[in-house]
């Protein structure tokens, strides 16, 4: 510290005391005790204010202690006190050496103080054993202007006047317990201060992050498991579906001409598949590879089919489904087509529902609209050439065909049709939906 002073016999007392139990003043609080209050400089005086007047108290019973079991004669302390009276520890000393001169007798005040009349001290206040200090005041030193010189010497003398709200004043402690040896200050650099702050900081924000994270962790760790449960739940209701379960062949409403078609898929690995044909009843069972994958082939019939896939492990089961359709192409459809007399189709058309037929005959009527085409046809040819036995016939499509031509029909019989005579008398007659017709006459 700049301007030092250099270091007085009651803050080597004092500092001896320390060192005994086992601590050390450090240096800038000894050369601010070594001072006089009034030339402290601001950083002086904010460290006065800040780990000196809070321990007053304790530095004056540190004091006391040495005074009154020093070995040192109390002359000693008389002698130097004249010399420092008007430094901050000084003043304690003073104020120390007061409160422990307690008079016995009226007559032997005058003794008692005789050793601060030989330090050419003026007492302006009593005695504590005679008046106490009442709170709420301070003790001050008035130093009085002497010349330079050899002999020369500065005469204190002490006042008390009520506390100010200053912070360059002293101002005595009662909230520290004055038997409590004082703990060493600890003196900071502002920029040692800021780096503590700032690790304070650090640390802080590092814990609330991490306080953060597992806050999060926690919270995803039970999404998880209210999705799993929800999923379980959910499962067993039908709604979603516990693992994966696609169907790649057939695609939806795809048309096969041929009857044997390879329905195949993925699923989870090692899991039992079962693929159903609902028109039939027929089921066929594998088992999916170590990708998930399976394959099986199966019969269909002719039109439009249902495919069910149920895939199974750790008994859950998974369902899927798919439709598509099975159309003959002409010469398979041709050859599994046969005629039927015409008089047992015509006693009971219901009987021959869903058998494949075909028949020749020559056109009565017909008539295209919006792309179904209505034709009876006569299926029966007489001597003459003349055509006879009428059957009702449908088609989707158009036919390139009119009145009296000859066609050929192949389809499925699909039961009887009411309809007017030429006399106007209502009959039933055969009915016939073609999948192919032939055009051998128009």
């Amino acid at each position: 510290m700049a301007n030092q002073q250099p270091r007085a016999y009651f803050t080597d007392e004092l500092n001896r005391y320390y060192v005994e139990h086992g601590r050390a003043m450090p240096e800038e609080v000894i050369g601010i005790l070594n001072k006089n209050i009034m030339v402290l400089s601001p950083r002086e005086k904010e460290l006065l204010v800040k780990f000196v007047i809070p321990r007053r108290e304790q530095i004056k019973q540190a004091l006391r202690n040495s005074y009154l079991h020093s070995s040192a004669n109390k002359y000693v302390w008389q002698k130097h006190l004249v010399k420092h009276a008007h430094t901050i520890i000084g003043q304690m000393v003073a104020e120390v050496m007061i409160e422990n001169e307690v008079p016995i007798a009226d007559s032997g005040r005058a003794k008692a103080r005789e050793p601060l009349k030989r330090a050419g001290v003026r007492e302006e206040t009593s005695l504590p054993g005679e008046k106490a200090v009442e709170p709420g005041t301070k003790v001050t030193t008035e130093c009085l202007p002497t010349a330079e010189g050899p002999g020369t010497q500065e005469k204190p003398t002490f006042t008390r006047e009520p506390l100010q709200t200053d912070t360059s004043t002293l101002r005595i402690s009662t909230k520290t317990p004055s038997h409590l040896f004082p703990e060493e200050p600890v003196l900071e650099s502002p920029e040692r201060l800021y780096r503590r702050r700032s690790r304070k900081r650090t640390a802080l924000l590092m814990a609330s992050g991490f306080l953060l994270g597992v806050a999060i962790i926690m919270l995803i760790i039970g999404l998880v498991v209210q999705r799993k449960e929800a999923v379980r739940e959910q499962v067993y209701m039908g709604k979603e579906q516990p693992f994966l379960l696609e169907i790649a062949s057939p695609q939806p409403n795809q048309i096969f001409n041929t009857s044997k078609i390879g329905v195949s898929g993925r699923t989870e690995p090692d899991c039992e598949v079962v693929i159903r044909v609902e028109n039939t009843g027929v089921e066929m069972t594998c088992k999916s590879g170590r990708e998930g994958d399976f394959s099986v082939e199966v019969v269909l019939e002719e039109g439009k089919n249902l495919i069910k896939v149920t895939a199974r492990k750790d008994e859950v089961s998974v369902d899927s489904s798919v439709s598509c359709q099975y159309e003959m192409d002409f010469a398979t459809y041709k050859s599994l087509c046969r005629s039927i007399d015409f008089d047992l189709l015509n006693l009971n058309p219901d009987a021959y529902k869903g058998q494949k037929y075909t028949a020749t005959g020559g056109v009565v009527q017909i008539e295209d609209k919006e792309g179904l085409t209505t034709i009876s046809l006569n299926v029966t040819k007489g001597k003459y050439g003349f055509w006879y036995d009428t059957i009702h016939v449908t088609y989707k499509g158009s036919i390139a065909a009119g009145k009296n031509s000859v066609i050929t029909i192949y389809g499925e019989v699909v039961g009887a049709f009411s309809t007017v005579s030429s006399s106007g008398r209502p009959i039933v007659i055969p009915w016939v939906e073609a999948k192919f017709v032939e055009v051998v006459k128009s």
